[in-house]
C-alpha cells in the first residue's frame, strides 16, 4: 500500500485535504465513523473502531492486521452490490454506505452504530445541529474559496499563453530578419502595438533616424527632426499624442510643436 501523500500548489487544498472535509461532515451528518478506499487499493480514512480495536491505532498495520473484507479492497477487489453489510470480528456494526459508479470509484463504509436522539437532551440535540450546520458553512466557504482560486488561476494560464504567443511571434520574426535593421524594425512594431502608437521612430544620437515601425510614416522624419535633437542623449523614450489639427503634445514636459499632416500617437525612441 502506497504511503505517498498528493499534494497541492501554493494557495490551494490538496485533494485529500478536501475529502477529509467530506468524510467530517458525513460523520457529523450520520453520527458514524467513516472510513474510505480508493480502487487502487490506497486507504484515505480508518473508521475509528478499526484503527482502536483492531489495528492498534496504526493505518499501516491493514494490510497484516485488517479483517478480509478490508485486506481485499487494499488488493484492489471492489465489494458486489450484494456486499453492503460489512462482517466484523469486533461485533461492531459495518456496511458500505458509498459505492460509486463506475464500479472503479471508491468505496465509502461506516464502522458503529448511529447514536439515537431519543436519550438526548434538548440542549444536546441542538449542540449537534450546530455542529452539523459548522461543518455545512465550513465546507461551503471552501468550496467558495477553491472556485475564487480556481478563477484566478485560469486567469493566470490565459496571460501566460498570451505572453508565450508573443515571444513566439518576436523570435519567428527575428529568425527572419536579415539584418540590425530589420530587427530595430520588428522590435518597434511590437513596441508601437503595446503603446498602441501609429508610428514609432529611433534615432541614434546625432537625431537621424535609424528604424521605423508600424503604419506608413510618409514624409514623418523630417518634421520630427526638432523632436529627435532634443530627445538625443536624454536615453528616454518620447510619446506624442495628437492633440487635433496637427498639434502634438510631449507626454513628459508637456511642449506643444505644429506637426501636420502626421498620423498618431507617436513614439520616438532615443538611442
Amino acid at each position: 500500500m502506497s504511503d505517498s501523500v498528493r499534494t497541492a500548489p501554493p494557495g490551494l487544498e490538496a485533494p485529500d485535504q478536501t475529502v477529509a472535509r467530506l468524510l467530517d461532515l458525513l460523520e457529523a451528518m450520520t453520527g458514524r465513523s467513516v472510513g474510505k478506499v480508493t480502487p487502487q487499493g490506497r486507504i484515505l480514512r480508518l473508521p475509528r473502531p478499526c484503527l482502536e480495536l483492531c489495528l492498534g491505532g496504526q493505518a499501516s498495520n491493514a494490510e497484516t492486521r485488517g479483517c478480509s473484507w478490508l485486506k481485499a479492497r487494499i488488493a484492489r477487489q471492489p465489494p458486489s452490490a450484494d456486499q453492503a453489510r460489512i462482517t466484523c470480528q469486533q461485533g461492531q456494526t459495518a456496511e458500505v454506505i458509498g459505492l460509486g459508479q463506475p464500479r472503479d470509484a471508491a468505496t465509502v463504509f461506516a464502522v458503529g452504530a448511529a447514536r439515537e436522539s431519543g436519550g438526548q437532551s434538548p440542549i444536546e440535540l441542538q449542540q449537534r445541529m450546530d455542529a452539523h450546520l459548522g461543518k455545512v458553512a465550513q465546507l461551503a466557504e471552501t468550496l467558495a474559496q477553491r472556485e475564487e482560486e480556481n478563477v484566478r488561476l485560469a486567469e493566470e494560464v490565459l496571460q501566460c499563453y498570451e505572453q508565450l504567443n508573443i515571444l513566439y511571434e518576436l523570435n519567428r520574426a527575428f529568425a527572419r530578419a536579415s539584418g540590425i535593421d530589420e530587427l530595430y524594425r520588428v522590435a518597434l512594431n511590437r513596441v508601437a502595438s503595446a503603446l498602441q502608437a501609429e508610428v514609432a521612430f529611433l534615432f541614434d544620437e546625432q537625431g537621424r533616424l535609424r528604424a521605423s515601425g508600424g503604419t506608413d510614416h510618409g514624409s514623418a522624419e523630417d518634421k520630427l527632426r526638432p523632436w529627435a535633437a532634443a530627445l538625443s542623449g536624454s536615453g528616454r523614450p518620447i510619446v506624442l499624442g495628437v492633440l487635433s489639427a496637427g498639434v502634438a503634445r510631449s507626454a513628459q514636459d508637456q511642449g506643444e510643436d505644429r506637426l501636420e499632416g502626421l498620423p498618431g500617437p507617436l513614439l520616438l525612441v532615443p538611442l
